[in-house]
């Protein structure tokens, strides 16, 4: 009898010690995942700040091709914006800098 019960102590541990494994690799999981959400949704929102820019900067030409261009700058800059709003959300978290919508002097590098 008792050598039963040392069994189902030693399989419960046993069970204890792989649940506790397998949370602490999805719990890593989860917060890999967390730091490459905030890292596209700062990406997204510089994006979007710099199309912002683009859209209010005055056009040299007035051609159909450089209207359309623009036209579709503000629609990919309303766009961003809207899915950085959604992602806000759905986390419930502030996921843009407390500096706002400002535009910076310098566009970001594309590389």
């Amino acid at each position: 009898m008792n050598w039963l019960l040392f069994f189902l102590l030693f399989l419960s541990l046993v069970a204890n010690g792989v649940l506790v494994w397998i949370s602490v690799r999805l719990a890593r999981r989860l917060l890999q995942f967390d730091d490459l959400f905030a890292l596209l949704s700062d990406d997204i929102d510089v994006n979007a700040r710099y199309l912002e820019k683009l859209t209010s900067t005055d056009l040299f030409e007035n051609s159909p091709e450089v209207q359309a261009a623009h036209k579709n700058m503000k629609i990919v800059s309303q766009r961003m914006d809207e899915f950085v709003i959604r992602m806000e959300e759905i986390t419930g978290r502030t996921l843009r800098k407390k500096g706002g919508r400002e535009s910076s002097s310098n566009p970001p590098v594309l590389s």
